[in-house]
């Protein structure tokens, strides 16, 4: 009789490892980085992301890919849109001056006082899509060997109520570095 039970039990056994096997499959990337990106923000964890004591509104983790990228492309010039807080712009400023070249190129609407100034930044307030300050971006990336944007053109680049269309036409232009087509 205990033999027959152990073989009862080890049936249950071998079904419950089945199911935990199968719950520790991993979800698909896409649904990693949703739930990532949910966790993340919900966390209100980018309230307390700071660079040498300035507030960086960015994933800890965006940043460091940030500078491997700006490393390995041996980065000239980096554009950051919509700096607010500067803690990001201070984060890539030292990391081209530890590449000993280049400069940060940051835009803002507003740029308010008592932000973090570095000698290898450079401020341009205005909007980020205007003709007069993309004919700046351009100017400014003519002489680049190599120009990275940060963030890469997301929602927040521009504003909600311009189309679709428009924003991938600014996106072209900031990428081309031809702000007059």
């Amino acid at each position: 009789m205990p033999k027959r039970n152990m073989m009862v039990i080890s049936a249950k056994a071998k079904k419950r490892c089945k199911r935990k096997k199968a719950a520790r499959e991993p979800p698909p990337p896409a649904e990693v980085l949703r739930l990532a990106n949910i966790l993340y923000f919900r966390s209100h964890v980018f309230e307390h992301t700071e660079w040498m004591g300035y507030k960086a509104i960015e994933f800890p983790t965006g940043m460091w890919i940030y500078q491997e990228l700006m490393h390995k492309l041996e980065t000239d010039l980096l554009i950051e849109t919509g700096t607010l807080l500067r803690g990001s712009t201070l984060f890539f400023a030292h990391m081209i001056e530890l590449m000993g070249r280049g400069k940060v190129i940051s835009i803002d609407i507003e740029l308010r006082d008592g932000l973090p100034q570095h000698p290898r930044n450079e401020d341009i307030e205005g909007s980020s899509i205007a003709t007069e300050e993309l004919d700046q971006v351009a100017a400014a990336s003519e002489t680049a060997n190599s120009v990275v944007t940060a963030p890469p053109a997301g929602p927040f680049l521009f504003s909600s109520g311009e189309s679709a269309s428009r924003r991938g036409r600014c996106r072209r232009r900031i990428a081309s570095g031809n702000a007059r087509n």
